[in-house]
C-alpha cells in the first residue's frame, strides 16, 4: 500500500534558495567601482527592485545604506561556492553535467535516497527514462488538454 509523506518542509527553503541563485546570477559589470557609483545615485525605490529581481527579501531594509551594502554582497557572491550549499542541503551529487537535461533530481531524501525530479515531455513519454530513474508516478502539470503516457 502507498503512503505519502509531506517533505515539504524539508524542501521549501532550498529550493527557494536555488530559485534565487538563479536569479541572482546576473554578470557582473567589470568596472566594480562605476557599479558602486552608481548604486548612489539610484533612488531608494530602483535599489529595492534590483535587489528583488535579484532574489533578496528588503522589507527589513529601511535605510539606503543598507540596500546599497545588500547589492554590494550580491555583487560579490561567489556562486559556485552558493551553488554547492544548495546541492549540499538537497542532498544532491554535485558533479558536472550537462547544460540542459530533460529531467533532474531537485533533492534526495536523506535516509530512503528516494529522489523528486523534475523534467519535460520528453522524459515524461519515455518509459525507459522513468524505469532508469525508478520513477513511479508523474505529476502532468501542463494544460488540461496535454497527454499522459502511462
Amino acid at each position: 500500500q502507498s503512503r505519502i509523506v509531506d517533505h515539504s518542509h524539508t524542501l521549501h527553503g532550498p529550493l527557494m534558495r536555488c530559485w534565487n541563485l538563479c536569479c541572482r546570477s546576473q554578470p557582473v559589470p567589470s568596472d566594480h567601482n562605476t557599479m558602486s557609483e552608481d548604486y548612489e545615485a539610484m533612488s531608494i525605490h530602483e535599489l529595492r527592485s534590483i535587489l528583488v529581481l535579484r532574489g533578496m527579501d528588503t522589507s527589513h531594509m529601511l535605510e539606503k545604506k543598507e540596500l546599497i551594502d545588500a547589492a554590494r554582497k550580491l555583487d560579490r557572491a561567489d556562486y559556485d561556492e552558493e551553488a554547492l550549499k544548495v546541492f549540499d542541503e538537497l542532498n544532491l551529487d554535485p558533479s558536472p553535467r550537462e547544460r540542459y537535461c530533460n529531467l533532474d533530481a531537485l533533492w534526495r531524501h536523506p535516509e530512503s535516497g528516494g529522489r523528486f525530479y523534475v523534467g519535460n515531455i520528453h522524459a515524461a513519454s519515455n518509459l525507459q527514462v522513468l524505469t532508469d530513474h525508478d520513477i513511479s508516478a508523474v505529476v502532468n502539470c501542463q494544460g488540461i488538454a496535454s497527454e499522459n503516457f502511462f
